[in-house]
């Protein structure tokens, strides 16, 4: 019995120094690009907080609005306020996708990040309910560049950074 263990066998994932070692071609592939990594990190960081952003103050927010009477009415108001921003980042995702196929992802990206910027001070600043709802709905559609983050991961990715 061999007191090393066996390379290559069916059982046992490949490693990478084992995937190098049988392929020569994949030797001088480039190592993980962690700058670039972090700087996605950001984005995608800054679109979950963007989503949850609202949630510790809609309630006094919609209360504040006064377009409720009862707690009951308040939490459906501040629910419809929390929902429209989904709804309307899952109608964009898609449109994103095809824009960045054509534009280039970091414009898309780019545009975007300003747009959370621009609407999440625009919801800040509402005194209507009207006005929050048009803010955070607009905040859903420049949040759907989830896929083109996603895309630029997997392009920036080759075969010795991605699992086997």
């Amino acid at each position: 019995m061999s007191a090393t263990p066996s390379r290559g066998s069916e059982s046992e994932p490949a490693t990478t120094e084992q995937r190098r070692e049988t392929n020569p071609d994949e030797r001088n592939e480039t190592p993980l690009p962690w700058g670039k990594l972090s700087t996605l990190l950001a984005v995608r960081l800054s679109e979950s907080v963007n989503f949850m952003f609202l949630l510790p103050f809609v309630y006094q927010m919609v209360k504040d609005f006064g377009v409720a009477e009862s707690p009951k009415d308040i939490a459906f108001y501040a629910g419809l306020l929390f929902t429209s921003f989904s709804i309307c980042q899952t109608i964009m995702v898609m449109h994103w996708g095809r824009l960045s196929d054509r534009i280039g992802r970091k414009p898309v990206i780019m545009i975007g990040l300003v747009g959370n910027l621009i609407s999440s001070v625009l919801l800040g600043t509402s005194k209507t309910f009207k006005a929050a709802i048009i803010a955070r709905s607009f905040n859903g559609l420049m949040a759907g560049t989830i896929s083109v983050v996603k895309s630029v991961v997997s392009e920036i990715s080759d075969s010795l950074t991605v699992p086997a």
